[in-house]
């Protein structure tokens, strides 16, 4: 389903969207795009990337603990040493190689190749990124709470701003209820990043770059993004919009049992008392740190150290014959055929286990 636009994304020039069905991670958000544009390649159909590159940067507070954080596909006929894993920075392939990927290579996150799209700043103004949603999480029983708090809090502090806007993840668009409440507000909202979008992270620095404070009321990718673009990222414990709850059922939970667990302790595991802590240790409430900490935090988390450049991110993803993560994919073919034969036996059997009634 298309994300509907609004008035503000063509105010502030946004690139629009391309849509995309993404053919394994490394096209999620249009990383591979960015990488084929650089190379002189068509950005709207990149070739076919062999190998998965985390999407997200790795920040302070989010050490990976169990390598599905940073890549979730099971092995079967290949070993997973020879699966090639793109990831943000040098701490995640050491931890990744104590696991047994010996193919994981750290090459900074898909972000920080979009950089060149920052934008002149606007004077005064205030971005908000509230807590987002995916498609398959329901909305916690205090939700429309934490949405009326919100507002209200950025109601009462607007006219210390030239512009305020809010920044929705898709699905929040799509399931209607911030945009309903944003617009009896009168405050205007754009449409964020969604993972089939060619233009995401495009989109994402053309936005974020224009704006001089971001406040949220989450931890996310969007605060590391915030001081890589050298924005003020203010933090606000305003309610929350998920819990442990929000899970339950869900066809994540019955595909997906690791990956649920995962994000079950992400939805589950911090407390406002714990967020305001973590806001208080990196200067988003109270005193702010300096410029050059927040520049740091931001490299380290991106992997700005370890970017690679175009032609050894084309053969880290098997774009050039030869290459070792080609070589390697032709292996790895087997592997996909494997999974994509369980994934028939899973529908398959969850079919006969839950069979659809007569209408």
């Amino acid at each position: 389903m298309r994300t509907p636009g609004t008035d503000y994304e063509f105010e502030l020039r946004l690139p629009k969207r391309e849509y995309s069905e993404p053919r394994n991670e490394a096209d999620y958000y249009g990383a591979a795009s960015l990488i084929a544009e650089k190379h002189g390649l068509n950005p709207l159909q990149p070739p076919m990337p062999r190998a998965a590159w985390t999407h997200f940067p790795i920040p302070d507070w989010m050490k990976p603990q169990v390598p599905y954080d940073l890549y979730g596909h099971r092995t079967f006929a290949v070993p997973k040493a020879l699966r090639p894993v793109l990831i943000p920075n040098l701490s995640s392939e050491i931890f990744m190689r104590q696991y047994g990927y010996r193919s994981a290579f750290a090459v900074g996150a898909p972000f920080a190749y979009a950089l060149g799209y920052s934008r002149r700043r606007i004077t005064g103004s205030r971005l908000v990124m509230p807590e987002h949603t995916l498609s398959y999480i329901r909305y916690s029983e205090h939700s429309s709470v934490t949405v009326q708090k919100l507002i209200r809090f950025i109601l009462n502090t607007r006219d210390a701003y030239s512009l305020t806007v809010f920044c929705l993840h898709p699905d929040d668009v799509r399931k209607g209820l911030w945009p309903k409440e944003l617009n009896k507000a009168g405050i205007p909202w754009v449409a964020g990043a969604e993972r089939f979008d060619l233009n995401a992270l495009r989109r994402m620095v053309a936005l974020m770059s224009q704006f001089e404070e971001v406040l949220t009321n989450n931890l996310g990718s969007h605060i590391v993004y915030g001081w890589q673009l050298g924005c003020n990222v203010r933090f606000a414990t305003i309610g929350t919009m998920h819990d442990a709850a929000s899970l339950s059922g869900t066809d994540l939970i019955k595909n997906h049992p690791l990956g649920a667990k995962a994000l079950d302790v992400k939805l589950s595991a911090l407390s406002s008392q714990e967020l305001d802590v973590i806001g208080k240790k990196y200067g988003m409430v109270g005193p702010a740190l300096s410029p050059e900490i927040y520049a740091q935090l931001a490299s380290e988390a991106l992997g700005l150290a370890s970017l690679k450049t175009n032609e050894e991110m084309v053969d880290l993803l098997g774009w050039r014959k030869i290459s070792r993560t080609w070589l390697i994919s032709k292996v790895c073919t087997h592997d996909r055929l494997a999974r994509a034969i369980v994934r028939k036996v899973r529908i398959k059997l969850n079919e006969r286990t839950h069979p659809k009634t007569p209408s």
